[in-house]
């Protein structure tokens, strides 16, 4: 019977589901709970330069109406950011609204910020400006980060990454 190796799935509602594999018995594997840390920094690091950058340019502009009043109500604030609610909550580890929700062999990491939803995958009347954005490079360096605490905290010294998949949505 084949070992089961430890796999990594990265999910965000309405973006594509990211997987990456390592060559590590699950069996092997104590605890990660010390790498999730890490994770979670990096995590709200990332959520800071997306939301900054307003999506990298990405965000669809806000309609004329909503643009002008805002202007006045909350001047120079940039899109997703009118009381910076929902930004603190994914860029401030230290922010109530922040989840982290680490256990030994998983992490759930996100925002208590219900409206956060609704800018994720949009409605009829509003696009989608996603908030948060998991590329391949976010999970390849977090599958590096769990590798390297795996092999200098002795649980498996063999350890490599053997493969990175993107699947569909749902898949």
């Amino acid at each position: 019977m084949a070992q089961q190796l430890l796999s990594l799935n990265f999910e965000i509602e309405g973006e594509k589901r990211l997987r990456a594999v390592l060559q590590v018995p699950i069996d092997k594997i104590k605890n990660l709970r010390p790498v999730w840390d890490l994770i979670r920094d990096d995590f709200a690091a990332r959520n800071q330069d997306w939301l900054d950058s307003e999506g990298k340019g990405s965000f669809a502009p806000l309609s004329p109406a909503y643009a002008a009043w805002k202007e006045v109500h909350f001047p120079g604030m940039k899109i997703l950011q009118r009381t910076r609610r929902l930004y603190n909550s994914l860029t401030d580890v230290n922010d109530a609204d922040f989840i982290y929700a680490p256990e030994k062999l998983r992490v759930i990491l996100g925002t208590k910020v219900r409206y956060g939803r609704y800018h994720q995958v949009g409605t009829r009347r509003m696009p989608r400006r996603p908030i948060l954005k998991l590329g391949k490079d976010a999970a390849v360096q977090w599958a590096r980060m769990i590798h390297q605490y795996l092999f200098e905290s002795g649980q498996f010294s063999r350890a490599k990454p053997i493969s990175m998949q993107r699947r569909r949505k749902g898949a």
